[in-house]
């Protein structure tokens, strides 16, 4: 749909959060499509010249905390976030977070893809994030090399997202995407543990266990205890806390899935050793503000 400034502010507000939008052409108008698939959102834009500032003033602690993708499509822009700034050009892409302060910049006629979706989707400590932020990533890379044409099909096949199993691409999409960032972090700064990356591994494939923790997991790898803590410790991150983010992402995961709506809220959470429903709902709430039953009534309309 073809919009003015004012409706391009609006939506723009509606979707991603508070944010500042100028242009110095006077006759602005943008052609925009929205889509969205549970809680992951896309807005492709084709517009005149503008810039997006999301200042500190506009960011709430009530905000959903949440990362955005921006794959340029056509023309130029810039993305600055923790005083770094990433110049895109077609084909190229970055991740910046929503609670952190940015300003995109887009010097002309352009297009672009944007896309918005819960920081529990990325099983990366915010500390690691932050290392990638605003850091263009192309076609050259290894990863980019695949990651980069998936979104590019995403913005020219907008309306599959229509369909069932839009959840279940978008997901592939971003499982993707995070790949790509965990390869830039192996190859930016101390590289991840070898203890942290099999740990990792048996967790996720271990979910099912209801007695997984750290006792289970060093016995698996046969090292002591204390040593598994230590390594996770200086990846920034605990090894209760990662299963248990492990968990919550993947119940969440299918709670938000068409194709999983006949299952129940008890038996996905038993998929993955969580097996009292007043446990499941109250760290379920503490971590995402609302209940599993509320979460999948919201997104799967009732």
């Amino acid at each position: 749909m073809e919009v003015d400034l004012s409706t391009l502010r609006a939506l723009a507000s509606q979707q991603f959060g508070a944010m500042r939008i100028t242009t110095p052409v006077e006759d602005f108008h943008a052609d925009v499509s929205l889509a969205h698939v549970g809680d992951i959102h896309l807005f492709d834009m084709h517009t005149h010249p503008h810039t997006v500032d999301r200042n500190a003033s506009f960011i709430k602690p009530t905000d959903p905390p949440t990362y955005k993708l921006s794959l340029q499509i056509e023309g130029k822009s810039s993305l600055t976030q923790y005083d770094r700034e990433a110049l895109l050009e077609p084909g190229m892409l970055a991740i910046y977070n929503s609670h952190v302060p940015y300003v995109l910049h887009y010097p002309g006629t352009q297009r672009s893809l944007i896309m918005q979706f819960p920081a529990e989707y990325v099983l990366v400590p915010p500390s690691a994030m932050k290392r990638i932020t605003a850091l263009p990533i192309t076609k050259d890379d290894r990863l980019g090399k695949v990651a980069i044409p998936l979104f590019e099909q995403l913005a020219i096949n907008f309306e599959v997202l229509e369909g069932p199993h839009a959840g279940s691409l978008l997901r592939s999409a971003i499982d993707m995407l995070i790949a790509v960032f965990s390869e830039e972090l192996s190859s930016d700064g101390p590289p991840i543990s070898d203890v942290v990356e099999r740990a990792a591994e048996f967790i996720d494939k271990n979910l099912s266990d209801p007695d997984l923790g750290p006792t289970t997991v060093a016995d698996a790898l046969f090292i002591s205890v204390r040593h598994l803590h230590s390594q996770f410790a200086a990846a920034g991150q605990s090894v209760g806390n990662y299963i248990k983010q492990a968990r919550l992402e993947r119940i969440r995961r299918d709670l938000a899935n068409p194709n999983t709506a006949d299952v129940s809220v008890r038996e996905i959470s038993e998929r993955y050793g969580i097996l009292t429903a007043s446990h499941l709902s109250r760290v379920f709430k503490a971590e995402y503000g609302e209940t599993p039953r509320e979460f999948r009534n919201r997104i799967l309309g009732g």
